[in-house]
């Protein structure tokens, strides 16, 4: 029995050994204007993808955590696009909201909303398939109104050097 132990912690470090590493994506700012949100990462050493699995949870309570299953408490607020193929993301970037799948998570993204994602990707090792593990999660609010500008009533010119313009600028970020 004590053997079979030692095999099988042998055999789970010889397949950890053999995993390859998670992506890495880069920060967002912290508000993003648009519809859309271009996600950029980087690849470990060693990494040969085959194709990419985006996760776009819709955080707008603050929560940043993704869920271990998707079941039904998150069918609305948390989505995956996948497969991408390596051909849509080019220079290891991808653009969410295009509205080039038929997935929910690539709808046009709603004004106002905080959006938080993650990565991984399946790669070919010995014949099988596999994914990676999750990448580091990033959060961004997306803020898809221009800001209204507004110039107050002009006074008459009464043909003086000078004349006083009042204007202001208001962007609602929800």
């Amino acid at each position: 029995m004590r053997r079979l132990g030692v095999i099988g912690i042998a055999l789970i470090g010889f397949a950890v050994m053999w995993a390859q590493g998670s992506p890495t994506l880069e920060p967002l700012p912290e508000i993003v204007g648009g519809s859309t949100c271009t996600i950029h990462w980087t690849l470990p050493d060693g990494a040969s993808p085959y194709v990419y699995h985006i996760q776009v949870l819709r955080a707008d309570s603050g929560e940043t955590e993704f869920p271990d299953s998707l079941d039904n408490l998150y069918n609305d607020t948390l989505w995956s696009i996948f497969p991408i193929p390596l051909a849509d993301a080019v220079g290891d970037s991808y653009t969410i909201g295009l509205d080039r799948t038929s997935s929910h998570a690539d709808d046009p993204l709603a004004n106002g909303a905080r959006y938080c994602y993650r990565i991984r990707y399946k790669y070919i090792e010995g014949g099988d398939y596999h994914f990676s593990e999750w990448s580091n999660v990033v959060c961004a609010r997306q803020d898809g109104t221009p800001p209204v500008v507004g110039v107050d009533a002009l006074p008459i010119w009464t043909n003086t050097p000078t004349v006083t313009v009042t204007c202001s600028l208001y962007d609602d970020i929800s």
